[in-house]
């Protein structure tokens, strides 16, 4: 066959015109020598015309052989293309066995990103290396350099440490992690707990592929471990008011506030101390007002004969219940302290005794004061109407 090229024992190839040519003949690790040829042959294809030399492989040997011909510049050129793969310039990073599962991304997707971003660099990741895992970049210098920086923000990212009380652990967490799951989802950013029992802090690490990011996540931790609070003191004769029947009222006011209100009120103490706090700040204040309306309310005292209280009260406390609605929301009208002893008009002297009682009637703290003075209007003319029925028939007195 004219021009067949024949390989011999030596590094020459042997023309058919007599001239020889000396070839190069380069060790290749058996599982790289399927990359050096490529899919279909492709990457023996690529090098031979980006060369200009032959190259031939013989896997019949150990170590398999890749032989190359033709004038010694296209040799060298052909060698230096399959070193890049047999043999290839490489950067290895020890990484933290709690990013491999960044590096690799789910079903590989981050290795196959940062091989298409750096320009065709390949990652391999060890998780059994001695010494903990090891990721190595191989390919040219500018995919090597490219890769390890997308990689060094995985496995060593900007990151930013903060002690909290343990106390506030398991709101930062959640049932079941859904908080950490919440904020990792709107920020990106890990959060890493270390709760050392023997420590009255935690040490929380949080951290991204950005100073962004994790700035973004300081903002929604911090209000958690530190919530906003206001604290106020209120007479204990009130707190029943805020509470309400099996702490209903403190209930709807929490949902509705979307704030946490923590009362503490001790046996014989004659003021209570009421705490609000919220994660968001903004809500800190129209909280605040409306409990002061509840435990501080503007109020103005009449005094009633204890002998029609029951009337002015009404049956089921019907009477009661009319007053309030005509007096307005926010309105509260009650029977405080007990009977007393007072002086009236046509006694001895011109006056004369009777024992009564005090009905406080009261606004908001922020409502205008001629609000108050409208609904204490209504009530003593409710107790001059009360003191002239006398009205001692049925269920008077019993509170709704």
């Amino acid at each position: 066959f004219p021009n067949r090229l024949r390989m011999d024992s030596g590094d020459d190839m042997e023309l058919d015109t007599g001239s020889r040519v000396t070839g190069i003949r380069l060790p290749c690790p058996r599982h790289l020598v399927g990359r050096v040829i490529g899919p279909g042959g492709s990457n023996i294809r690529r090098l031979q015309e980006e060369s200009g030399a032959q190259i031939k492989i013989d896997s019949t040997v150990d170590p398999p052989l890749v032989s190359i011909y033709g004038p010694l510049k296209a040799q060298e050129k052909a060698r230096i293309g399959v070193m890049r793969i047999t043999d290839p310039p490489k950067l290895v990073l020890k990484c933290d066995r709690k990013f491999v599962g960044q590096v690799i991304g789910p079903k590989g997707s981050m290795i196959r990103s940062i091989r298409e971003k750096s320009g065709g660099a390949r990652i391999q990741v060890d998780s059994n290396a001695a010494g903990g895992p090891t990721i190595t970049i191989t390919g040219d210098i500018q995919a090597i350099q490219a890769a390890s920086m997308i990689i060094r923000r995985i496995i060593d990212p900007p990151r930013q440490v903060i002690r909290a009380p343990r106390k506030r652990l398991g709101v930062l967490i959640g049932p079941g992690g859904s908080m950490l799951r919440k904020i990792k989802k709107e920020t990106g950013a890990n959060i890493d707990i270390d709760d050392t029992k023997t420590e009255e802090e935690a040490r929380i690490t949080i951290s991204g592929l950005n100073l962004e990011i994790v700035h973004r996540a300081l903002e929604i931790v911090r209000p958690i471990l530190w919530p906003a609070t206001r604290e106020l003191t209120c007479d204990r004769s009130v707190v029943g008011r805020l509470i309400g029947p099996g702490g209903k009222n403190i209930r709807l006011l929490q949902e509705e506030l979307k704030v946490k209100i923590n009362v503490d009120s001790p046996p014989g103490a004659e003021q209570a101390k009421v705490v609000i706090s919220c994660e968001d700040p903004s809500k800190l204040n129209p909280a605040l007002h409306r409990v002061l309306d509840i435990v501080r309310p503007m109020s103005g005292d009449l005094e009633c004969p204890e002998g029609v209280v029951g009337v002015l009260i009404g049956d089921d406390g019907e009477t009661l219940k009319q007053m309030r609605a005509a007096c307005g929301e926010g309105v509260y009208i009650e029977v405080v302290g007990g009977s007393k002893t007072s002086k009236a008009s046509g006694g001895q002297n011109g006056k004369e005794t009777q024992n009564t009682v005090t009905i406080r009637v009261q606004v908001p703290a922020n409502a205008s004061r001629s609000k108050l003075e409208r609904a204490m209007a209504i009530v003593k003319c409710e107790i001059k109407d009360a003191i002239k029925t006398q009205d001692y028939i049925g269920k008077e007195g019993r509170m709704a």
